[in-house]
């Protein structure tokens, strides 16, 4: 019985592909880090953290924690995308359902909770887990399972990343679904064999009624 759904936000809740660009080409425009050419060559990368983008030049922990305040200020000020198309009613039916719905992602929890405030689907969250300098996405999942008191297939992941897919497979019996309309493209989100992939936030809404065997 399914438990709990684990959003990853930017991509998958939020329609923000467009200011993650922009803020991260700020970020790396600041640090002197070549910038991304386009949304196409961003989509097509595996690892879209802001940290990853520094990983090649070792920064120390000081020089990580000025790229993490900088980039706090950034998404803080150019921060304001709209919701994905159909997301408010499938978070509302989940609610309703009795189904913990948790959000797992890589940016600031304050960030994320002014936009949900803003579309009025913040009370629909149990939790929501922001940026983590240190820990992946596995660790984090395991992390709020055991907070939860959840085991892994009673759970469900939903995320728009190729490395997200990545770590959520280290978690045996976690079901996993890839969004293909968000940060990564679809062939990439195909290729790492989730369980399931939509193409839609109505495809999604459609595995997650068969999961749920919700009518």
């Amino acid at each position: 019985m399914i438990k709990a759904v684990l959003f990853d936000f930017d991509g998958v809740i939020a329609d923000s592909l467009d200011y993650a660009f922009e803020n991260l080409n700020r970020i790396l425009k600041k640090f002197k880090v070549k910038e991304i050419k386009d949304i196409k060559e961003f989509r097509s990368m595996k690892n879209k953290t802001i940290m990853d983008f520094f990983k090649k030049y070792n920064p120390s922990i000081f020089k990580k924690l000025l790229v993490l305040i900088y980039s706090f200020k950034v998404f803080s000020k150019n921060f304001d995308p709209d919701l994905k198309y159909g997301i408010k009613s499938l978070v509302k039916e989940l609610n309703k359902k009795g189904i913990k719905l948790i959000i797992i992602s890589n940016n600031f929890k304050s960030v994320i909770k002014k936009v949900l405030k803003k579309h009025d689907i913040l009370k629909y969250f149990n939790e929501i887990n922001g940026s983590s300098l240190f820990h992946h996405k596995d660790e984090r999942i395991r992390n709020i399972l055991k907070k939860h008191k959840l085991k892994p297939n009673e759970c469900v992941f939903i995320t728009d990343g190729v490395d997200d897919i990545e770590y959520a497979q280290r978690i045996k019996g976690l079901k996993i679904i890839g969004v293909c309309d968000g940060f990564s493209t679809e062939e990439d989100i195909i290729y790492n064999n989730p369980e399931y992939f939509a193409k839609s936030t109505k495809e999604l809404s459609e595995i997650l009624n068969k999961i749920l065997n919700i009518k």
